[in-house]
């Protein structure tokens, strides 16, 4: 699937759950949405304008660049909104957090947190360096001004849930009790300062691994985020590995230090 007809997907979908989908318990949950979606917009006019300008000027490369990493950006952002949203995602909320009252107060907190704009910053891209210094902090996600798959995705998912303070503890239990410290060799990354066997047994990492993976997942019509993650997924998947189908390293790494046993209930139960 292309990455235009991709984000018109997601744009079909957001308008089909405006008009029909989502039963919010609260008026407040809903003026969240509203507001998410005005900021949304005023984004996509932002873009139609420097796109105007990049008209006038079809030699800058740098403008055009710009542009299609902000509508990039945009539609990851979108994708994970909309996730957020769906009666799926709820569904799972009440298997992290039990009741459907702690589930919708922790939906609002995610798509609240969500709603703040993020900002493209310049950083150089060094050869070999297994992590940039795009991340999320102080309320804010920093993005390189570079292509780099699914990384808008993975920052959104720590900002949706403020950096994994709002990860359950039923989502941090499981991850822990499923990663496979034996698939990494404690090296230092450089980059973070931390060692792999540190940073990819981080649950705040695995979960923002794992929307990579479900983002992936839907973009290559292989599975929607509200279907059911079955065994003969995970087989699909690894195969596509082994083809370089998934160009993510953070995905490999989910899949590497995940146990297999364990891939079922994470990708079914937790959001």
């Amino acid at each position: 699937m292309s990455l235009s007809s991709f984000s018109q997907e997601i744009k079909k979908e957001e308008n089909t759950n405006q008009d029909i989908g989502v039963v919010y318990t609260d008026s407040l949950l809903a003026d969240i949405i509203k507001d998410f979606r005005q900021i949304h917009e005023e984004r996509l006019m932002i873009n139609d304008e420097v796109k105007s300008i990049n008209e006038e000027n079809r030699n800058n490369t740098k403008s055009i660049l710009m542009l299609n990493l902000y509508h990039d950006y945009d539609m990851q952002k979108a994708w994970l909104q909309r996730i957020i949203e769906s009666p799926e995602y709820f569904r799972r909320l009440i298997i992290e957090y039990c009741t459907e009252r702690a589930a919708n107060i922790e939906r609002r907190e995610r798509i609240e947190n969500l709603s703040k704009d993020y900002i493209i910053e310049h950083y150089e891209k060094i050869e070999k360096r297994l992590d940039n210094v795009a991340g999320y902090s102080n309320w804010i996600t920093h993005l390189p001004n570079y292509y780099e798959t699914c990384i808008g995705v993975h920052e959104f998912a720590h900002q949706s849930t403020n950096h994994g303070i709002y990860l359950s503890t039923y989502a941090k239990n499981l991850y822990k009790l499923a990663f496979d410290s034996s698939k990494v060799d404690g090296k230092i990354i450089v980059a973070i300062g931390k060692t792999d066997r540190e940073y990819y047994g981080n649950q705040k990492e695995l979960d923002a691994m794992k929307k990579e993976l479900e983002f992936e997942l839907e973009r290559l019509e292989i599975k929607k985020y509200e279907e059911t993650f079955t065994h003969e997924h995970y087989v699909q998947i690894m195969q596509l590995i082994n083809q370089g189908v998934f160009t993510s390293y953070r995905i490999k790494v989910f899949l590497k230090v995940i146990r297999p046993e364990f891939m079922e209930q994470i990708m079914n139960t937790i959001t």
